[in-house]
């Protein structure tokens, strides 16, 4: 019964929900919540794909003791993986924010991996619905 259920199972929207993009690149919606736990779990994850390109778009972190060390924890982490980090609505991760980061992405392709991961009260998923949008055009 239970391997029954796990076989119909359906993950959560926004939780790590793997996309593939019409051009051929992938992206990760995790854009439900994130704490430094989290986006660590999800940039390791990240890490872990087979990429040749891998991206993450990062939103801030609400709800935090000490947010000015969480942000820049999950930077360092991101850097020390090889991930290019585009900031969305905080300068936290050390780089400039940006109003447009589906075009900061440039060109995706095949072999590019996108993750787009904040706290929920952040939106991104409307980055995630303009990414999916702007692949399908390019």
């Amino acid at each position: 019964t239970a391997l029954e259920a796990l076989e119909t199972a359906r993950i959560s929207d926004m939780r790590m929900r793997v996309c593939a993009l019409p051009g051929g690149a992938s992206l990760i919606d995790d854009t439900y919540n994130a704490n430094p736990t989290s986006m660590k779990a999800a940039l390791d994850a990240l890490a872990a794909s087979r990429a040749t390109r891998r991206i993450a778009i990062l939103g801030p972190m609400t709800e935090l003791d000490d947010p000015v060390a969480a942000h820049a924890g999950v930077a360092r982490h991101a850097i020390d993986l090889g991930i290019e980090i585009i900031a969305v609505g905080t300068d936290a991760y050390g780089v400039e924010p940006v109003d447009d980061p589906v075009g900061r992405t440039g060109d995706l392709g095949p072999g590019d991996v996108v993750l787009v991961k904040a706290s929920r009260v952040a939106g991104l998923e409307s980055v995630v619905a303009e990414l999916l949008r702007a692949d399908a055009t390019r």
